[in-house]
C-alpha cells in the first residue's frame, strides 16, 4: 500500500539507536514512530511491537515488500549485500558500500484511512496533493468550510455522515474521473450549490451517496464540467433542488435516483437534468415540480407533487400519479407515458405536444390543449 516517505537516515555501523526511515507497520495508512537498535538488532515501534532483527552495521530498510499494505520489517547488510525481510525472505543484491535505495519521491499514496469521526483529518486527506484514495470509516465528522475534493476516489464504510456547519459549505468535486460513494452529507450547500457539487471535473460519478436538508440542492452540477454521473443517489426534503443541473452539459447521466419529500413548497426534484432513466420523485404533496426543464427521461415517476412534469422533452414510459395540479405540464415528445391522479380538478396531459400511445386515468380532463396526439387513452 505505501513505501516509504523518506531516505536513509541510519549510517553503517552505528551503534547507538537511530530512528527508522518513516513507514507504517500497521496498516492505518499513518506512518508510525520507530527506532532500529543497531547494537542489539532492536526495533522498536510505538504502541505495536519491539523485536529483534539485525545486526551491527545493518541499515534498516522497512517497507511493504508483499503488498499488503503494511511495511516490513527489513535490513540491508551491505558487506555480503543480504537484504532480509523478516518472515519474507533472504536475497542477495548489490555490492559492499552500497546504499539501499529505497520509496519516495513525492509519488500518490495508494490509500489512506480518515481518522474515524474527525472532520479536519477528512478535510485534509480529501484535498490531498498525496494519495489516490480516500477510505472514511462510519462516524459523523463535523466540517466547517468546503471541501475541495483533489483525490480519485472517496469510499465511505457504510454511510458515515458528514455535516457542513452552515451555508455555502460542501463537497466541491474538482478532480477528473473523481468516484464517490457511500457518503452521507448533511446540511450545507446554498441557493445555486448542492452539497455534493461537481465542477471543473470531466467524467465524477457519484454513487450510492444521500443528501439530508441540504441548504440548496442535495447534488449539482455546473456548466464547466463534463459528463457528471450520479447513480443510486438519494436527497431527503431539500430546501430548493433534489438534483439540480445545467442545461449546457447534455452529457450528463442520472440513473436510480430519488428524491423524497421537500424543504419547501418551492422545492423541485430534477432541475435542468438530462439523460435520467429509473428516477423517482415522492413529494409528499410539497414539491412545486417532481420534473423541471429536464431533457431524455425515461421509466421514471413523479408522485405526489404539484406538477409531475413541467416543461420537460423526450419522455418515455413515464408516469405522474397523484400530482396536485398537473400530471405533465408543457412538455413536448412524450411516448407511452401515464398521468394517473385522485383529483377531479386535475388535468393529466396540459398544453403538451407530439404524444403516442400515453395514458390518462382519475384525471378531472386527459388532455387539454395538447397537439400531434395518436394512440393515446383516457379513462
Amino acid at each position: 500500500m505505501k513505501n516509504l516517505l523518506i531516505g536513509l537516515v541510519a549510517a553503517v555501523g552505528l551503534s547507538c539507536a537511530v530512528i527508522s526511515p518513516a513507514a507504517d507497520f500497521d496498516g492505518d495508512s499513518r506512518d508510525d514512530i520507530a527506532i532500529y537498535r543497531s547494537s542489539t538488532g532492536l526495533w522498536a515501534i510505538r504502541g505495536i511491537t519491539r523485536v529483534y532483527f539485525g545486526a551491527v552495521g545493518d541499515v534498516p530498510s522497512p517497507g511493504d515488500y508483499n503488498g499488503d499494505g503494511v511495511s516490513d520489517i527489513a535490513i540491508f547488510r551491505d558487506s555480503t549485500s543480504l537484504w532480509a525481510i523478516r518472515d519474507e525472505t533472504r536475497i542477495y543484491f548489490g555490492a559492499e558500500s552500497d546504499q539501499p535505495v529505497l520509496g519516495g519521491g513525492g509519488e500518490r499514496l495508494s490509500d489512506y484511512v480518515v481518522k474515524e469521526s474527525d472532520g479536519a483529518d477528512l478535510v485534509r486527506a480529501l484535498e490531498s496533493n498525496v494519495y489516490w484514495n480516500v477510505f472514511v470509516p462510519n462516524g459523523t465528522y463535523n466540517v466547517s468550510e468546503v471541501i475541495n475534493v483533489n483525490v480519485l476516489r472517496i469510499a465511505g464504510e457504510d454511510r458515515p455522515i458528514i455535516t457542513f456547519a452552515e451555508e455555502g459549505q460542501y463537497l466541491s468535486i474538482e478532480r477528473d474521473g473523481c468516484i464517490v460513494e457511500r457518503i452521507y452529507v448533511n446540511g450545507g450547500g446554498d441557493n445555486s450549490i448542492g452539497n455534493f457539487h461537481v465542477q471543473s471535473a470531466v467524467y465524477a460519478t457519484i454513487q450510492n451517496c444521500y443528501s439530508n436538508a441540504s441548504l440548496g440542492s442535495g447534488f449539482s452540477y455546473s456548466g464547466n464540467c463534463e459528463g457528471p454521473r450520479f447513480i443510486n443517489c438519494m436527497v431527503w426534503e431539500p430546501a430548493l433542488v433534489g438534483f439540480s443541473g445545467s442545461t449546457s452539459v447534455s452529457d450528463s447521466q442520472l440513473v436510480n435516483c430519488t428524491v423524497i419529500g421537500a424543504g419547501s413548497s418551492t422545492a423541485v426534484g430534477f432541475l435542468n437534468c438530462e439523460n435520467l432513466s429509473n428516477c423517482i420523485v415522492r413529494g409528499e404533496s410539497q414539491l412545486l415540480a417532481g420534473f423541471h426543464s429536464c431533457k431524455r427521461i425515461s421509466s421514471s415517476m413523479a408522485n405526489f407533487c404539484g406538477v409531475g412534469f413541467f416543461i420537460c422533452a423526450n419522455i418515455s414510459s413515464s408516469a405522474a400519479i397523484n400530482c396536485a395540479s398537473d400530471g405533465f405540464y408543457y412538455c413536448n415528445y412524450l411516448s407511452a407515458c401515464s398521468a394517473i391522479g385522485k383529483l377531479v380538478t386535475q388535468e393529466g396531459f396540459d398544453h403538451c405536444g407530439n404524444l403516442s400511445s400515453c395514458h390518462t386515468q382519475d384525471c378531472g380532463v386527459g388532455y387539454s390543449a395538447c397537439f400531434n396526439v395518436s394512440t393515446t387513452s383516457c379513462d
